[in-house]
């Protein structure tokens, strides 16, 4: 199980979210930050944040789709590895997307 959190353009997001509706994620979040290290203006420095989780079998074919909606704006890829993710609610542990569920 992989996250892949990139940080785009907020124009961008709608353009990323339909790169993503062919494949099967576990989890999608998007959210407004500013960058805090910039010397911008801060409404220059307003970005998106998407983050999300899929199968590691997915995860190159995910970072290729939003690469190539999003080209040639500017943005940053971040793919890491997760052991487990836990839903709140009802405690399930997602180790991976395979179905190994505890």
């Amino acid at each position: 199980m992989v996250k892949i959190e990139a940080v785009i353009h907020p124009s961008r997001v709608e353009r990323a979210k339909v790169s993503l509706s062919q494949f099967s994620v576990l989890s999608f979040l998007i959210s407004a930050v500013a960058r805090q290290h910039s010397d911008d203006p801060p409404a220059a420095s307003r970005t998106a944040k998407l983050e999300i989780v899929a199968s590691d079998q997915d995860a190159d074919d995910i970072v290729n789709a939003i690469i190539s909606a999003l080209r040639p704006a500017s943005g940053t890829l971040v793919v890491s590895r997760l052991a487990d993710m836990v839903n709140i609610r009802s405690g399930v542990h997602h180790q991976s997307l395979s179905g190994a569920v505890r």
